[in-house]
């Protein structure tokens, strides 16, 4: 078999192959494909080629003739089963087209050329496939390069795509089934890749408290690009996508996403797998499953059943770091988590309200290194419904039965014990079938124990009074048990009509009986019947009535046991309300947890409280939680926090833009005060201390402050010193303050002070020290200064500072420590001197600090034998140019050695030596090493690297040859990193070009020049030269990145994009002021209205002068316009266009009238001077 038109021998063909009949179902047909592909391999088009070659390869090339003779021998018998699976495809598919699209791909060659190869390889298929009718369309070999920590090889691709006129009506394309790389494809080899994440909610269900998890149902669909896949090239049917079924998608690579708080999950299978793989002609990938997914909720029951849980979905890759996958929730058109996170909106709980979804990205360090993980928070409000009636309502019922036991008689000793043992059953009952059997307490348990309590106390309250009872009886005085008539005690029959005074009496011993009831009543408890006729009938007036009574016994005083339920009528029910007003507030470990409900009546009965607003799913605010609840316990006021997951109208009434957020409500303000203390539990105390207790002393500040008289004496002598310049009344400098002392307290034990100079009263320093702006900040080296261009927040500065400490130049002793000090990658400078003083050194030392940041590789030596080993004089200063990207038109090495030179001459030789001919362009060295221009980098996947660097150097010799041509002339070269630059590749129009080598010119007018795709196709060498002479015979145009231009522009303010910009503010006729921003910057922000109100008080005023503003992050300003930061405001006067002038004054309106008016040619003009 020809080796030109088969797969190499190392291929697993058979196992590919039968995966691509998996794809290939056609009905009712068996697949010959792979023994028509392993028999004949009319479709493999590629070689393996190495560095070093195989001798068995050549031995192969050996049997051609072989091969040839053999495809001749079965030519005819593989033509007949072709034409009869056709036949058999074409009685039996649905379908009119059948396409698929194979690829080989294969290391690196760099010794042979495969185009010849594939000429040959294209030739004989066609040839083969010519014969029946078939058509072949294939492309030049191109150079793919990606990298992974665990695998990256470079591949030379060859692409064949065959289709055939299959069908009834000729080309339609119905059934597109995949892209599969049948050799040279490792499913498992991640390329770096970005994964967008997207998930929609179908179901939610099985919320346990007691297994502690959730049960969903979700859409989950993930976004990534493979350029491996991309097939716009080799689309000659112009197809959008290619849809991969499930059996396929195990051959390709997908993202081993996984939950890490999964409990359990499965994918949906009915009626086929719920999964498919989309891919367009770019290599962008879509993969969307659904599947059910049991997830861990870390639930707090504390609050239950007022509780609301946030239970996280956490995704991650179960393989890859960062280095090689990161996740991000997907952002369409530019929105921010808009539409990454959804739920059907007929998703309905029966015990919970679901709040709004809340999903974040963060990294997690483990073991095994850094991992990109997605988070999203379903917020469960549990419906309080349930438990009002099933628990809270019986229970309090009880607690009233209870109560109402005291009103009934103490001799109805039945009765009241069944009440009371009825009710402690039936709240114990209650308690234990409430849910979720935790170790802790429970709002709901509380309840139910208070409630329990008082039902308990009614039952024991009675026991007391019948203990109470039982004394009385045996401490009662004995009487004669001889029975004895009851004396002067007369019976009359009264009329209650006449006598109702009688009815009513109330003296001991009176009788009386009623008419209608024949019953005797008495106040001594003694029953007696009488007839009618054995009493007689009284018939006197009220008036003249006397009543015959026998002398009453005296009353015992003192406590009787009938007290006692008196009071316990008027002391249950307060006992209840007091204990429901302690309740009402709930506390965390002395944190009082505030909603809606309580927020207002809290803050009005407490005058100072200090309040944290947070979010469950915060990293920060779980560090913070047990740092709080320990100052809670060491401060006088109350300290409360409230979840704006759960709380939104509280987060959106006080503005939380950010967790945690710390306010100090104190009734003498309108305001909260806002937390700008250290988030620690001194730092809470020593911060509330101060606003709150009048007492209190600030404890010493551990910044220095200077001022003229000392300023001098304090820093000459200090090695290294970090000095503020601020104002009073500067905001920035009032927020800068507090971290300044919290870095001051670490750093004093580093040796490492900071210091602070108020401007505003020393003004003679400032004006030394040329500040412009505050705060501004110096660092101060043994009376040296240098400027401070670190973070703002304690823990940068800390960290800033504690690697400034370290001397910029280090000390080389020894040629061993020089060899260790050289850079693979970077330049390394190395001052060779005879003493450590001098004009030479003070301004290498001085040069070395400005740099320390833009070049890590600098030393200086005094040692002889150093100096012999590298051919150096004393006062040399050599820059090293790293020995992988010395070409042999240069030198490895730049002297210089001027007896009286500056810091500012040796910035200017480093800056103009600071990179060989070609040297590689990084995010650390582009602003210095690579500024000056016109500037040609060429980007590919560069990679320098030992394991890469041969395949890198391939292509950067090539660039090489070319920019030797160029060495004369004023153009710098370089390569770069195609995804370290991915960004600036895009914003020309780059970033998905087809070309493995793009190209950009960024030229003296600050112009990019991209190399047209679509012009240059060729290879490398050949398309660089041609771009290059392109472009200096003035054939190729700048880049301009420009917004659309608006639909309307009728505003007094012209908007202006970079498309406009010539014929609104270059207009001749009119002076024009054009307002450069940011739509981030809140300067301009501000800004925007008073400018607004300029622009229409000036439109009927001056006809002749337009105001425009213009998003310079959206648009490429034109050269004269360059934007250092925002807003930039330049005024254009007529016929001065090509010389604007920058406004520099303050945004005062007055002030810009006036800056106008002085430059006006056109506006602001007297009718004569017009």
């Amino acid at each position: 078999m020809n080796k030109y038109l088969r797969p190499p021998n190392n291929a697993n063909k058979t196992n590919h192959l039968s995966s691509l009949c998996n794809c290939l179902r056609t009905s009712g047909s068996n697949c010959n494909f792979d023994n028509f592909v392993n028999e004949n391999g009319v479709l493999g088009a590629s070689t393996k080629g190495n560095h070093h070659s195989n001798p068995h390869d050549w031995n192969e090339l050996g049997g051609v003739f072989y091969t040839i003779s053999i495809i001749l021998m079965f030519s005819g018998v593989i033509i007949v089963l072709m034409f009869r699976s056709i036949k058999r495809s074409k009685n039996h598919m649905e379908i009119d087209t059948l396409l698929e699209t194979m690829r080989y791909r294969e290391e690196l060659d760099n010794n042979c050329r495969q185009k010849k190869r594939l000429k040959k390889a294209k030739n004989k298929v066609t040839a083969w496939l010519n014969k029946n009718n078939e058509k072949v369309w294939t492309s030049s070999a191109q150079i793919t390069i990606r990298r992974s920590p665990t695998f990256t090889r470079q591949r030379r691709e060859s692409h064949i795509c065959v289709y055939s006129k299959i069908g009834y009506n000729g080309f339609a394309i119905n059934v597109i089934k995949c892209a599969n790389l049948l050799y040279g494809w490792y499913e498992f080899i991640c390329p770096p890749l970005s994964v967008n994440v997207t998930a929609h909610i179908i179901t939610i269900s099985a919320i346990s408290e007691v297994s502690m998890d959730y049960t969903l149902d979700l859409y989950l669909r993930q976004f990534w690009t493979d350029k491996r896949l991309a097939f716009r090239k080799y689309n000659s049917m112009n197809l959008t996508s290619l849809t991969v079924g499930f059996d396929m998608v195990k051959h390709l690579f997908v993202p081993d996403t996984f939950f890490p708080n999964e409990k359990k999950s499965f994918f949906h299978t009915t009626t086929s797998h719920n999964s498919f793989l989309r891919i367009d002609q770019d290599g962008n990938v879509i993969r969307s499953i659904r599947l059910t997914v049991t997830a861990f909720c870390p639930m707090n029951l504390r609050l239950f059943p007022l509780d609301t849980q946030s239970c996280p979905l956490e995704i991650e890759s179960y393989g890859y770091s960062t280095q090689d996958i990161i996740y991000h929730w997907h952002e369409p058109n530019g929105t921010v988590f808009n539409t990454a996170l959804s739920i059907d909106e007929d998703v309905n709980l029966a015990h919970f309200t679901i709040g709004d979804l809340t999903n974040i990205e963060r990294t997690i360090s483990l073991s095994t290194g850094e991992y990109s993980r997605l988070t999203a928070y379903f917020v469960f409000k549990r419906n309080i419904g349930f438990f009002l009636i099933q628990v809270y309502l019986p229970s309090s019922l009880i607690v009233v039965v209870s109560w109402i036991s005291f009103w009934i008689q103490r001799e109805a000793i039945q009765a009241r014990i069944t009440i009371g043992v009825t009710s402690v059953l039936t709240i114990v009952s209650t308690n234990s079938n409430t849910t979720s059997k935790v170790s802790y307490i429970r709002s709901l348990d509380i309840y139910l124990l208070v409630s329990f309590i008082f039902v308990f106390a009614s039952l024991l309250e009675y026991a007391i009074i019948g203990y109470l009872m039982k004394k009385n009886k045996i401490n009662a005085p004995k009487t004669s048990s001889a029975k004895s008539p009851t004396p002067n005690i007369q019976f009359y029959h009264l009329d209650e009509t006449n006598h109702p005074q009688l009815m009513r009496a109330n003296q001991p011993g009176t009788f009386v009986i009623s008419k209608r009831s024949k019953k005797l009543k008495a106040r001594n408890g003694t029953l007696t019947k009488h007839s009618d006729q054995d009493i007689p009938l009284l018939n006197l007036s009220p008036n003249h009535l006397t009543l015959i009574t026998k002398t009453p016994h005296k009353r015992k005083s003192g406590f009787k046991p009938s007290d006692l339920d008196i009071i316990s009528r008027v002391a249950f029910p307060l006992l209840v309300a007091a204990v429901a007003s302690a309740l009402d507030v709930d506390k965390e470990d002395g944190v009082v947890v505030l909603t809606e409900a309580n927020f207002d009546d809290f803050i009005k009965e407490n005058p100072l409280v200090l309040v944290e607003f947070y979010a469950t799913f915060c990293g920060h605010c779980k560090s913070l939680a047990p740092e709080y609840a320990k100052a809670s316990k060491l401060v006088k006021i109350p300290l409360a926090k409230v979840e704006c997951t759960v709380e939104e109208n509280l987060g959106k009434r006080f503005n939380i833009q950010g967790y945690p957020t710390i306010k100090l409500f104190n009734e003498k303000y309108t305001e909260p005060i806002d937390f700008d203390g250290t988030r620690d539990a001194d730092g809470i105390v020593d911060w509330v201390n101060m606003k709150t207790d009048p007492d209190y002393k600030a404890p010493a500040e551990e910044t220095v402050t200077l001022n003229g008289d000392n300023f001098d004496q304090y820093t000459g002598d200090k090695e290294i010193i970090l000095v503020v310049f601020h104002a009073k009344w500067c905001g920035h400098c009032k927020n800068l303050m507090p971290e300044l002392e919290k870095a001051a307290k670490v750093l004093k034990g580093d040796g490492i002070e900071i210091a602070k100079v108020d401007a505003t009263e020393e003004k003679k320093l400032a004006d030394q020290f040329n500040v412009k702006g505050f705060p501004t900040i110096k660092i101060m080296r043994n009376g040296r200064r240098f400027d401070y261009d670190g973070p703002r927040e304690a823990q940068g500065i800390i960290k800033y500072m504690r690697d400034q400490a370290q001397p910029a130049a280090q000390e080389i002793k020894s040629v061993g420590e020089a060899r260790k000090l050289f850079s693979k990658s970077d330049i390394t400078i190395i001052g060779f001197f005879a003493l450590e003083d001098g004009v030479q050194y003070n301004a290498f030392y001085e040069a070395s600090e400005k740099m320390r940041e833009q070049i890590k590789g600098i030393a200086f030596t005094t040692d002889l034998a150093t100096m012999k080993h590298y051919s150096a004089q004393p006062g040399d200063i050599i820059i090293y140019y790293p020995s992988i990207f010395v070409s042999k038109y240069e030198k490895k090495q730049k002297v210089y050695n001027k007896n009286l030179a500056t810091a500012e001459d040796l910035l200017a030789f480093w800056k103009d030596n600071s990179a060989p001919m070609v040297g590689q362009m990084t995010r650390a060295n582009a602003a210095f090493a690579y500024s000056k221009f016109p500037l040609v980098v060429v980007y590919y996947n560069a990679d320098f690297t030992p394991q890469y660097r041969e395949g890198s150097q391939f292509w950067r010799k090539k660039v090489v040859e070319v920019a030797n041509e160029y060495k004369d002339s004023k153009y710098r070269f370089a390569v770069a990193d195609e995804e370290e630059f991915g960004k600036e590749l895009a914003e020309v129009g780059l970033g998905d070009s087809g070309l493995e080598q793009n190209v950009i010119i960024f030229g003296f007018d600050g112009k990019k020049y991209p190399m047209d795709p679509n012009v240059y196709d060729g290879e490398l060498d050949e398309n660089l030269a041609q771009f290059m002479k392109d472009t200096n015979t003035g054939k190729v145009k700048a880049f301009v990145k420009s917004a659309p231009v608006p639909k309307s522009n009728n505003l007094a303010v012209k908007t202006v994009v970079a498309s406009t910009f010539n014929k609104i503010v270059g207009d001749e006729k009119k002076d024009a002021l054009i307002y450069l921003y940011a739509p981030w910057c809140g300067h301009c922000q501000k800004f925007e209205k008073p400018y607004s109100q300029l622009a229409e008080k000036l439109k009927k005023e001056q006809p002749n002068l337009v105001l425009g503003k213009m998003d310079a992050t959206s648009n490429d300003p034109p050269l004269g316009f360059g934007v250092e930061g925002f807003p930039t405001i330049y005024f254009a006067p007529a016929g001065k266009k090509s010389e604007p002038i920058k406004y520099t004054g303050n945004r005062d309106l007055d002030d810009l009238v006036k800056f106008m008016k002085k430059h006006a040619v056109k506006s602001y003009q007297t009718k004569e001077e017009l």
